[in-house]
């Protein structure tokens, strides 16, 4: 079997028409959802480009993989990459290749860059992979990484207001919805990407094909943070083994899931699971190191489908959270301006900028994760438990925030 792995760049889940989008952006990944297995319920364990595919690409924790930032992954770590190409496969990555190091730990037999924002060039470049690997006569293993919808936008070819929904994270302000506008015309764009892949590489039955993002949307309160449509995103697989999920699952558990499909041995040390095992999780873990700037903002998350526990440890009351995807952005701009009208706005704001060493939310009355209760009496047992399952994973993985974590009181 062949494996061809797609991937967004900061595309939320909520965009695409199989997970709800009205606005249309997406006919050719909704074309393939239909085919597809749909995965509903999957998270990312780390909301930040590089060392989220550093995850996917070794099937551990960025603390265990070794790349909790835009570091490199551990000499000693196995990557995907390097045990497809010493099963006899021939490699080949298009684009976001610097986002995959140390090189040697990505030995792609072919590496192409540029086409990001390009379906045609895209195109072109899926066209090379497969014409080399014909001709290397070997299976093969592509990763063509689209770099839409990330930024920059457009200031022009906006996508049509009225067609698209402001995601419920965010106000419905006019400098908001204009810069949705704009995100929207690079989902249209990914689409286009998408589709020009799966035309070349055609409905075939030899070929597992798996499209996701690496995180949410580049805004303020999903990226680079834990709450749920930072690290929510969209998952579609076609192979032949697996019926359509709602079961919480994670990125870390692609790799161990290919390797099945593939009928591979699946090396020791990885942290995710496949899912062809029978068992769902009750819940899953995310985390944050090292964000773009360098600077670090360590949090931890425990997640279920009802409920999710954010630790913030570097939350002190005086730092001050400073991310891309608040300077860069217009409609963080627009929030902050707002909120000095609305009260009720301005505590939001503040609350993101310092954020509280705990928080919990009840996902079933708050989808949207706006009403922190870590101090609400009537959720001080669900608190607990899961702070204690928190403890054990962190003890388990041998993270090394385990000895400042606040035990349940």
């Amino acid at each position: 079997m062949n494996l061809l792995i797609i991937t967004a760049d900061d595309l939320n889940a909520d965009s695409t028409g199989w997970m709800g989008s009205r606005a249309g952006a997406t006919p050719n990944i909704d074309k393939f959802a239909a085919s597809a297995t749909q995965f509903r319920n999957c998270h990312t364990v780390i909301p930040i480009c590089q060392p989220s595919r550093s995850a996917f690409l070794t099937g551990r924790y960025p603390h265990r993989n070794g790349a909790s930032g835009f570091g490199p992954v551990r000499a000693d770590v196995p990557t995907l990459t390097e045990i497809l190409r010493a099963h006899g496969y021939f490699t080949a990555a298009i684009n976001k290749i610097k986002h995959m190091a140390p090189p040697e730990k990505f030995p792609w037999d072919l590496a192409l860059d540029g086409s990001g924002k390009d379906p045609s060039a895209l195109r072109a470049q899926c066209e090379q992979c497969l014409d080399a690997a014909r001709k290397s006569g070997k299976p093969f293993f592509i990763n063509a990484n689209s770099t839409d919808p990330h930024g920059p936008f457009p200031d022009d070819d906006l996508y049509d207001e009225s067609k698209i929904d402001i995601p419920p994270f965010l106000e419905d302000l006019p400098e908001v919805r204009r810069e949705i506008a704009q995100y929207y015309s690079n989902v249209r764009r990914l689409d286009q990407s998408v589709g020009e892949i799966l035309d070349v590489v055609g409905n075939v039955d030899d070929t597992i094909i798996l499209f996701f993002s690496d995180h949410g949307m580049p805004m303020p309160f999903s990226k680079a943070v834990l709450y749920r449509y930072a690290t929510w995103t969209p998952v579609l697989l076609r192979s032949r083994k697996i019926d359509n999920s709602d079961a919480l699952v994670t990125n870390i558990d692609i790799m161990p899931t290919v390797l099945d499909l593939l009928g591979l041995t699946k090396p020791d040390g990885m942290d995710g699971e496949s899912w062809l095992k029978t068992q769902p999780r009750d819940h899953i873990f995310t985390q944050v190191d090292t964000v773009n700037s360098g600077r670090e903002f360590h949090s931890r998350c425990i997640r279920s489908k009802t409920r999710a526990y954010i630790w913030n440890p570097w939350a002190d009351g005086k730092t001050e959270f400073r991310i891309g995807a608040m300077s860069k952005r217009a409609s963080w701009h627009a929030i902050v301006e707002a909120a000095e009208r609305d009260p009720k706005l301005k505590a939001r704001v503040e609350h993101f900028i310092y954020r509280c060493p705990e928080e919990f939310y009840d996902e079933e009355r708050d989808p949207d994760e706006r009403i922190n209760l870590i101090d609400d009496p009537a959720y001080k047992i669900d608190i607990d438990h899961f702070k204690e399952l928190l403890a054990d994973h962190m003890k388990k993985t041998g993270d090394p925030l385990l000895a400042k974590f606040p035990r349940p009181r």
